[in-house]
Order: C-alpha cells, then sequence, then structure tokens
C-alpha cells in the first residue's frame, strides 16, 4: 500500500501545498503537541510533533498550527528534547518504527522541507525492535553524530551507543550497557566546539552499581568517570561558554539524592548546585535549558518543579507544583523547553500532557490548546438531510459536534492523569433516528450498554453484561426502541440479544440463536420485516426469516475467506439498491445484487469500512484502517466495484488511524465524497475526495482567506465579501480551465454543471485567495 518508499520521500519535496486540502476539526479542548521549538531565524513561528507522525509548525506565536511535514512510517518517539534545532534552518528529530526508520535521525530543512542529514545507526538487535533513545549531532561538523540506540533484552532493556565521524555512512561502537554492568545511558553529547569529546550521562543499571559521567577525549576510545554512582539525565552547555556544562540527576526510584551539577572546565571538575528539592514521586531533572538570548537565565524542569535562575545559577527561583500529576493543565513533568530568541522572557514549555506558556520566562505559565491529540474510538457522522451531527471518540469518552450550530459537547471523557485497563466509552449511533446514541463500557465487574436519544447528555442502561465488547447494535424495522445487539469477550464467546426498552421500567432482553460458524457476529442488517435479518459471522454470511430462530448460511460465492482464519469486518446495504449487501474482509471486498444469495470478490485488498453513496449509484468508497495487518488507506470506485482507484498516501499526508474498525466515515454527494478519519495524532481530520477525478481536493476552510464567499454550496449566485477591493474573480475547473471571469462581488453560478470548482480571487493588493466551489 505504500508507494513510495521512505528515502524517496525524504529526498524529495514533502508537498506542502497538499496540506490546505485537509481540515482538522477536532476540538482544542483535548490537544497534545510535544517538543514546542522556536525558529531561530523568523520571528514568532514554531515547530512542534504530534503523538502521530507529523511535524506542525505555528507563525503566530503558537495560537494556531498548520501541518508542516509528514513522515511515511513510524511514529514520533516523544523524547525529552527529540525536536532540536541544528543551525539556523534546521530540525533533527528521531522516529519510533520497525527497521532502519527506527534507528534514525533526521535533519528536515525546515526552508525546502527536505531531509538534508540523516544518520542511521546499525541495529544491536539483528531481525528484532531497536530505537533511537538519545542522540547529539555535532554543532561545529554534521559529520560528527552519537546515536544511543534501545533494544529489549530478556525483561528488560539494553542500549548500544555508535558514533560516526563521516556523516554515517561508518559507525563505531563506543558504549555497549551489556558490557559495562548493564547501565542504560541517560542522554549523550557532543562537545560544542570539540567533536572528538563526547558525554555519556547514565541511568539505571541492574546491579548495585547505577549511573555515572563518562568522558571522552579521543572520540570514545578511552572514557573517564565523573560523578561516580549517581543517576543521570540531561547535560546541557552554556551557549557562551562551551566548556561550562550541566547535568541533572534522573529517574532512580530514590536510591539516590536529586541533584544539579556543574562543570567549568569542559567537564574534568563538578560542583554539586545546591536547590532546596522537595520531595515528590520521581524527582527527576528531565531538561536543563539556557536562554539563548540571555545565558544567564536557566530554567530546569522537574517532575513538579520549575528552578529558574537569572544568574546563572547563583541563585534560583524555585516553584513547587503540589500534586502536579493531578493537575497538568497547570504543570506536570516538563519534557522539553524552548526559549523566543526574538523576546527573552517567552518559552514554551512541552509538558507530558500539555504544551505550556510563558511570558515572564517560566515564572508562570499558561496551558496551550491545540486541535491535536490522539482520537479513540471510532467516528460516525449522521445526515438525515435535517441535521447533521458528528461524533468521535477522545479519553475514554466521545464527543458529540452538531454541524450546523457548532456546539459540541463531551460524554464520558477522562482526564489525560486516568489510567484504567479499560477501554472506556464506546459509541455507536443510529442513522435512521437523531439523537439516538448507543454506548458501551465497562469493567471488572461487567459491562454496560446504554441508550440516549439527545446524543449522549443522558442515557439509561438497557443492558448489562459480562462480555467487554460490543460489535453491533441496530433497531428493528418500525421499532426504534426494540434493538439487537452482538457482544463477545476478547473475540470470544459471541452473544445476540433482542433487547425491547420501549417501557424504560421494564426493559425485556431475549438471546438470540446464533449462526453456525465460528467467530463473533459482526453486524447485522434487516429487511422490511423483523423477522428477517442477514448476519455476518466470523467469515460467513447467514440469514434468517423467523426472527433468529434459525439461520441459513448464504455464503456462495466466499469460499476464498477461511472458515476459521479469516473474517469480514463489515456487513453494509447500498441504501439505492436494497438487493446489494456487501462486507469488507481481510481478503477483500465481496457484494451479492440478489439479496445475498451469490458473493462476487470485487477487490482483493485488506478492507475494513465500506460505504456505497446515498446519492449516485455504483459509488462506493473503501477504507483500511491501521492494524497489525494492515495501514490507513482509501479506495474509491464509480462504477459500482469493476475499478478501483487508490488515494495516494502522499495525498493524504500519509496519515495513521487510531481505531481499528471505528476509524472512518463518509458523507457522499453527487459527485464527491467527505472523508472524516479518527487519527493517532492530528485529532478528527475531514477531507473531501473528487469523484470525477479520484483526487483530494482543496477545503477553503483551511486557507485563512479574508474573502467570505456564500452561499457554499451555491444553486443560482454566489456572493463574496472583502475588506479588500477585489480586481477579479475567475471560476476555474478541477482540470484547470477556466469558465468565467468577471469582477463582480455577485457571480451567477446557474449555468455551471453540478460539481466542485475552483473560485480564484485577485485583490487589489495583488494577494490572490482561492476558495472550494460547490454547485448543487
Amino acid at each position: 500500500m505504500r508507494k513510495i518508499t521512505l528515502l524517496l520521500l525524504l529526498n524529495c519535496c514533502c508537498l506542502s501545498f497538499l496540506f490546505g486540502q485537509f481540515e482538522v476539526i477536532g476540538s482544542k479542548e483535548y490537544g497534545r503537541i510535544f517538543g514546542v521549538t522556536y525558529d531561530k531565524t523568523t520571528e514568532n513561528k514554531l515547530y512542534a510533533i504530534t503523538l502521530g507522525n507529523h511535524i506542525l509548525s505555528s507563525n503566530d506565536n503558537g495560537q494556531n498550527w498548520d501541518i508542516f511535514y509528514s513522515i511515511e512510517n513510524g511514529y514520533f518517539n516523544k523524547l525529552d528534547n527529540n525536536l532540536k534545532n541544528y543551525g539556523n534552518d534546521k530540525l533533527t528529530f528521531a522516529m519510533r518504527s520497525v527497521g532502519n526508520i527506527g534507528r534514525t535521525v533526521y535533519a528536515l530543512n525546515t526552508v525546502t522541507r527536505q531531509i538534508d542529514l540523516q544518520y542511521t545507526a546499525p541495529n544491536p538487535n539483528p531481525g528484532g525492535d531497536s530505537w533511537v533513545s538519545s542522540y547529539s549531532i555535532s554543532p561545529s561538523d554534521s559529520d560528527y553524530a552519537m546515536l544511543s540506540i534501545g533494544y529489549p533484552l530478556g525483561f528488560g532493556a539494553a542500549e548500544t551507543t555508535y558514533y560516526t565521524t563521516d556523516g554515517g555512512q561508518t559507525w563505531e561502537v563506543v558504549y555497549d550497557s551489556t558490557q559495562n554492568i548493564d547501565i542504560i545511558p541517560g542522554q549523550v553529547a557532543i562537545h560544542p566546539t570539540n567533536p572528538q569529546k563526547l558525554y555519556i550521562a547514565r541511568g539505571n543499571g541492574n546491579t548495585d552499581v547505577d549511573g555515572g559521567l563518562l568522558v571522552s577525549e579521543d572520540g570514545g576510545q578511552i572514557w573517564e568517570e565523573k560523578i561516580e554512582g549517581i543517576v543521570l539525565q540531561p547535560i546541557a552547555f552554556n551557549p557562551s561558554n562551551p566548556n561550562e556544562i550541566w547535568v541533572g540527576t534522573g529517574i532512580s526510584f530514590g536510591e539516590y539524592p536529586e541533584g544539579l551539577y556543574k562543570s567549568t572546565d569542559g567537564g574534568d571538575t563538578w560542583n554539586e548546585v545546591e536547590i532546596p528539592w522537595t520531595d515528590y514521586l520521581l524527582d527527576c531533572i528531565n531538561v536543563i535549558q539556557f536562554n539563548p538570548s540571555n545565558p544567564l537565565n536557566m530554567i530546569i524542569l522537574e517532575d513538579n518543579e520549575v528552578a529558574i535562575s537569572n544568574d546563572g545559577g547563583a541563585t534560583w527561583n524555585l516553584h513547587v507544583y503540589e500534586d502536579a500529576l493531578d493537575h497538568p493543565e497547570e504543570y506536570s513533568y516538563g519534557l522539553d523547553a524552548s526559549f523566543n530568541p526574538f523576546n527573552q522572557n517567552e518559552v514554551f514549555i512541552s509538558a507530558n500532557y500539555y504544551p505550556m506558556f510563558s511570558t515572564n520566562k517560566g515564572e508562570t505559565m499558561t496551558r496551550v490548546k491545540t486541535k491535536y491529540f490522539a482520537a479513540e474510538g471510532g467516528v460516525n457522522y449522521f445526515n438525515n438531510g435535517t441535521e447533521k451531527h458528528l461524533y468521535y471518540g477522545v479519553q475514554y469518552g466521545f464527543s458529540h459536534r452538531n454541524l450546523q450550530t457548532s456546539e459540541e459537547n463531551g460524554y464520558d471523557i477522562m482526564p489525560l492523569n486516568f489510567v484504567t485497563n479499560n477501554s472506556g466509552t464506546g459509541a455507536m449511533i443510529d442513522p435512521n433516528m437523531a439523537g439516538r446514541v448507543y454506548t458501551f463500557s465497562g469493567g471488572f465487574m461487567g459491562s454496560s450498554l446504554k441508550m440516549s436519544n439527545n446524543h449522549g447528555e443522558t442515557s439509561t442502561e438497557i443492558y448489562s453484561i459480562f462480555s467487554n465488547s460490543l460489535h453491533d447494535v441496530k433497531s428493528l424495522p418500525g421499532n426504534p426502541n426494540k434493538v439487537w445487539a452482538s457482544f463477545s469477550s476478547f473475540g470470544d464467546n459471541p452473544e445476540v440479544y433482542e433487547i425491547d426498552f420501549a417501557d424504560l421500567g421494564n426493559i425485556q432482553a431475549n438471546s438470540i440463536t446464533l449462526p453456525n460458524s465460528s467467530g463473533v457476529v459482526i453486524g447485522f442488517l434487516f429487511g422490511t420485516d423483523a423477522n428477517t435479518a442477514i448476519a455476518a459471522k466470523g467469515s460467513r454470511v447467514h440469514k434468517t426469516t423467523n426472527g433468529g430462530t434459525s439461520w441459513t448460511e448464504i455464503s456462495n460465492g466466499l469460499s476464498t475467506l477461511h472458515a476459521d482464519n479469516d473474517m469480514i469486518f463489515k456487513l453494509v446495504e447500498n441504501p439505492l439498491n436494497a438487493n446489494q449487501i456487501s462486507i469488507t474482509s481481510n481478503k477483500g471486498i465481496f457484494t451479492t445484487v440478489d439479496g445475498g444469495a451469490n458473493w462476487t470478490r470485487i477487490n482483493n485488498s485488506f478492507v475494513h469500512n465500506l460505504k456505497h453513496s446515498t446519492v449516485t449509484e455504483g459509488h462506493i468508497i473503501a477504507a483500511t484502517h491501521d492494524s497489525n495487518d494492515s495501514e490507513f488507506g482509501l479506495r474509491c470506485s464509480t462504477d459500482g466495484g469493476l475499478t478501483w482507484t487508490e488515494i495516494a498516501d502522499e495525498e493524504m499526508m500519509f496519515l495513521s488511524s487510531s481505531s481499528v474498525f471505528g476509524s472512518t466515515d463518509f458523507d457522499f454527494h453527487d459527485q464527491y465524497v467527505d472523508v472524516y478519519v479518527a487519527t493517532s495524532g492530528l485529532g478528527l481530520i475531514k477531507f473531501t475526495i473528487d469523484l470525477t477525478t479520484l483526487k483530494v481536493i482543496e477545503s477553503d476552510l483551511l486557507v485563512k482567506n479574508s474573502t467570505v464567499v456564500y452561499p457554499n454550496p451555491a444553486t443560482d449566485v454566489v456572493n463574496i465579501e472583502s475588506k479588500e477591493n477585489i480586481s477579479s474573480v475567475e471560476i476555474i475547473g478541477l482540470a484547470g480551465q477556466k469558465l468565467f471571469n468577471s469582477n463582480d462581488k455577485k457571480i451567477n453560478v446557474s449555468h455551471l454543471n453540478k460539481g466542485i470548482y475552483i473560485l480564484k480571487i485577485l485583490l487589489e493588493n495583488g494577494k490572490i485567495e482561492t476558495h472550494k466551489l460547490i454547485k448543487k
């Protein structure tokens, strides 16, 4: 599915203009970004990483963020200080992934958006998992770099540190934890002006010997230990005096006292800096950061404390955040700090939960809200022609947005520091009844299926069960208060119940006889009466005409699916053809046009979700979600499945979905389809696919235009409002042909065919703005 290799992607332009095609629509209440880093040369410009595989940028000092760069595979390693400035025009970072990507550090040119430098260390664990634990690139010569590579060993981990002097062409092992009493490096560093002077701050081992700072003058051939027997983590150099070095203690689980150490002779001798640290949970120093505009100003980030000095470390102001773990919106476990090079009083602090911003060097800080988060659970879109609603999972609960009023409310949302083994509250909607939501949640003592008629604001339990998974719930024809619900426990012990909750004071539930095949009942469809239903169980399809008392298998044509080893993921009906039913599976898409009597495979790909168009016969979209065996992808057909076009991964910014079964939903229009994706790092994404070109098209909602176009979609007339004078207006077809030109603010579009167009507006100030125009 991934058509472009990472190396090819990284050596070509990142196609940043494509990013305007995507609308990030999740709530800012849940945003989490990390590694917030100021650009050295552009005022108010920032970069950050997501929990997924994207770098973000802000041009207004962190108020608004856009997607800046995408990586094809992997996800960002939330290391302390992972995203770093290198020189004036590069950002360095490491990823977590399988293969070479997990052992590589990249240097991204922020002007060209190309990878200028790439360091891939050898694999100390051939054939197994490995990751970049810490890294350092010589500021004076990019040929010199250190990468410390971690890998699993037994019930713990080991680490090998590599050093290169030729830009990563060859590597030398300079430290191996298995040869050093299993002591794991905490952080590695190269001296700012002497690339052969190396430092390793060591952490914990599995014996009575821990920690120590190793210093080498000859590129790692000979090491001398300093600060012996103390678990260490961060290393920092004074930007105005590289021989002034600071190190801090790491997590020692109470074995060693917390401390900050300073050297003024390049690391030969060390003195402890007295700071009255308080006891909390981990008592570790995570970050030591100098203010580049004023190196006398330093900030130290601890798990519940922030220490600030304005005199080069002679005195300190210690700010204690009591119960920091319980108040992540204030401060908890800082991971990095970046000072504004154009305003020495401003600093961004990346913490374990939220980014924080300070206008007084960290003395006080406020949480920064963004729309980028790890979505959880599924996404459900509702449109009955009158009402439009969107539901998506986040932080163990779900959020509902009224798309007409933009009002949004979250339900069963848990704080970020909430820890549980339960999967949280999942939500399913009734596509035929506005406001009807079914939620499922539970724990060790059992699970609860609830029903709400007001989007989740209030709900009533309609069934309790010890199963931990809800696979489908659907109302019976003509009776919205009677449903079938399918359950299982970790994919075993499947059960289906008919639940009648017309009288909430006397709810009735009866077990439905299961079809005779292995696996869970992943879904069912009802006919015109309550007695007729079709169910997908395991890799087989069955039909009942007596309300589930007995079943007949209707799997003719599904022999490709192994009875025990394959699985159907989705069972859907074509809303424009009641005789057509389609299923998705790990071996492709199958469809029947005779009500299930005969099935034909129409696509061979691994597919999770599928939807037939509600407005145009033959239009189909199919989605593959991220799982152990698959990666996110979309494919479309406009001829009923005879031919398919796969949407290129780079057009979709190499998205990663968050839920195996429920990460996507779709809203069909005549010639295009809106796609909603719950992602692993960008939160909730919306984009549009033009079904005439089968391309992702521009979303004007992301373009920060000064002009407003309405109504849009339009039938007869389009109005343009602008604070600037308009020189000309062009309407351009998606194939690039110019169809209309005017300088009016009211444009007649009645003569245009239904479809999608580009509205190009030239302002008198020379600025050109574009909008996506939809003609109904």
